[in-house]
């Protein structure tokens, strides 16, 4: 019960996070997001990450592990990896294009999205690492708690 509640709380906060990387940018930029922006970034992002970016992990964890090569390292990077896809799948929820486009990857706003994405990834990488290894997990609550709690202060 404790590791299936340390999953779903890496699951959320590692999210959470990438979404808050995302606003604090805007922010810093001196473009931030109204309550409706922010409302549309989390519909346009959350399907990608439910259903494309957790399976795309799932994978490579199995992967990974079949072939005996799993290390924080190598599964960071193939997470790094694997962030792309949704990143260029945000353009088809939001109306605004088609899969793929090398273009919206390199673009300002697609820079963005794999900023979010990027940053969820390296979070979700740790937290499944401290989970299979049984080494960290409060000073993981801890810290990504305070991120998160920090997300939602600024």
């Amino acid at each position: 019960m404790q590791r299936s509640i340390f999953y779903l709380w890496t699951t959320f906060s590692s999210y959470m996070i990438g979404i808050g990387v995302y606003i604090l940018i805007l922010k810093y930029l001196g473009e931030p997001l109204t309550s409706s922006g922010i409302s549309r970034l989390i519909f346009w992002t959350l399907p990608t990450y439910l259903c494309i970016l957790l399976g795309l992990f799932l994978l490579i964890i199995v992967l990974l592990r079949s072939i005996n090569k799993y290390t924080l390292w190598l599964q960071t990077l193939l997470f790094i990896a694997a962030s792309l896809l949704p990143a260029s799948v945000v353009p088809i929820l939001s109306g605004a294009g088609v899969i793929f486009e090398a273009s919206f990857l390199l673009s300002s706003e697609g820079l963005l999205f794999m900023t979010a994405f990027v940053t969820t990834a390296v979070l979700f990488s740790y937290g499944i690492w401290i989970a299979l290894n049984h080494k960290g997990r409060r000073a993981y609550w801890i810290v990504t708690a305070s991120l998160v709690l920090i997300m939602f202060i600024v």
